[in-house]
């Protein structure tokens, strides 16, 4: 009897070993995938491992028993031969750089990290001024916080007689369409007057010259001509293009003016004998734009031109992204 007792003990040892040595196979199939997975979670954990060999008391439960930290690399997958190697083939995988893509390429936990968010205007940049009048007065008009200058209203008899400047909303607006997102200065929905000059106690029959949506005045032309002892400008032109951010530079996004053309050019009827020159401006530099119209006016126009500041980018930095 008691031979059979021992027996009988012998094969419940056995039987416990081996459901321990199944529990411990299947544990290293868990903490490899937990593994895998930490790999490529951006975070500086080592590997996990847990130990379910039976010790005082016996074994315990994988629920009893919390998992232990490792600085052991643990395994992964060979991606060509699916072989469990050393270092992760996941963690070369999370080494990309990052890109505007809508994913988190360097597995870092930010998505999108660098790229633009939001736009907003920032610090002045100058100012460009045509014509060589020296009569009138000085006038400054500025777009709101939110809006750019889309271009201007007109009137010419003679020569330019009135002018105001018209300004409209933006935004950022983003392209989700390509591999890698694209992002342009977007400007449209209703337009905004400014103040005319010179003042006048009627509002005359202006010709609107604004650029469509989701483009911005960038430029002007005028013609200057002599009259008797003054300067007059007899033409005006419009100028618009959109502006596109680029996002490969690895620094912040640089603006760069896309798709350029001309509105006009209003034309007054006076032709000098001397004939007519014609000046232009070029259009802002990186991510300048314009946001006032400026210039001078006394009995017509004696100079027109426009303020420039830098546009802001705000750029995603937190866990959040876009």
């Amino acid at each position: 009897m008691e031979s059979f007792v021992s027996s009988h003990r012998q094969v419940e040892r056995d039987r416990f070993a081996a459901l321990v040595a199944s529990a411990n196979t299947l544990s290293s199939c868990a903490l490899f995938l937990l593994n895998s997975l930490v790999a490529c979670s951006g975070t500086d954990r080592g590997p996990f491992t847990a130990d379910f060999a039976p010790g005082d008391g016996g074994a315990k439960s994988p629920l009893d028993q919390p998992a232990q930290m490792s600085s052991q690399q643990g395994p992964a997958i060979d991606a060509s031969s699916g072989d469990m190697t050393t270092p992760s083939a996941l963690a070369d995988a999370c080494s990309a750089p990052e890109v505007c893509n809508g994913l988190d390429d360097n597995c870092n936990g930010i998505i999108d990290e660098g790229c633009p968010i939001a736009l907003s205007i920032g610090a002045p940049a100058g100012q460009v001024v045509l014509g060589a009048s020296t009569g009138g007065m000085n006038f400054d008009d500025a777009c709101g916080q939110d809006e750019v200058l889309a271009g201007l209203e007109a009137l010419a008899g003679a020569w330019l007689d009135h002018v105001r400047g018209v300004c409209r909303h933006f935004e950022l607006a983003v392209d989700k369409t390509a591999p890698r997102y694209r992002y342009r200065l977007k400007s449209s929905g209703t337009t905004r007057a400014l103040a005319l000059h010179p003042t006048t106690t009627t509002t005359p029959n202006l010709t609107a010259f604004v650029c469509p949506d989701d483009r911005v005045m960038v430029g002007l032309r005028v013609s200057q001509q002599a009259y008797s002892t003054f300067l007059v400008m007899p033409k005006i032109w419009v100028i618009c293009a959109e502006l596109t951010f680029d996002t490969d530079t690895g620094d912040a996004p640089r603006g760069s003016w896309q798709n350029a053309f001309e509105l006009g050019p209003l034309s007054g009827y006076y032709v000098s004998d001397a004939g007519e020159s014609v000046l232009a401006s070029n259009a802002p530099e990186g991510r300048s734009v314009p946001v006032k119209l400026v210039g001078s006016s006394g009995d017509w126009m004696d100079r027109i031109g426009y303020g420039l500041a830098e546009l802001s980018v705000a750029r995603a930095t937190n866990a959040t992204g876009r």
